[in-house]
Formats: structure tokens, sequence, C-alpha cells
């Protein structure tokens, strides 16, 4: 099981984004083996995070919302 983009960085516009700010994170299983299946159960870690601080300028002049969230970047 390994995240789908190696280190997973979370860009501003999720807050208040569509997505309701919720934080998700994506997975994949490389086994070979159709038969091999992950379980992550409720409550069990298997990721982490660093919540780092955001400034914002007062004077930003912006004519729209960014409304991001995976693929947003159209890579």
């Amino acid at each position: 099981m390994q995240l789908d983009n190696t280190v997973g960085i979370i860009d501003s516009d999720y807050y208040n984004s569509s997505n309701e700010g919720h934080i998700m994170i994506k997975l994949s299983c490389d086994a070979h083996d159709e038969n091999h299946a992950v379980t992550v159960a409720r409550g069990d870690g298997f990721s982490q995070g660093i919540f780092m601080p955001f400034g914002i300028t007062e004077d930003d002049n912006t004519d729209g919302i960014r409304d991001g969230g995976f693929g947003s970047t159209t890579k």
C-alpha cells in the first residue's frame, strides 16, 4: 500500500472548497496477486500530517474563488 502521489501536499484552497474541507488520501495497492486485499479498520493510523501557517494578504484583488482538490492542477 502506498500513496499515489508519493508525498501529499494539501494546498490552501481546500479551505471552504466544494469538498467541505475534507482531507482525503489516495492510496494504491501494488500487489500483483488478485486475491490480495488491504483493509484499514476504523481507528487505525496509516498516515500523518503537519499543519503549517498559511499567510494571506489584505490587498489581494481576486476575481474568483479557488476550488481545488484531486487533479485541480489538471495534471
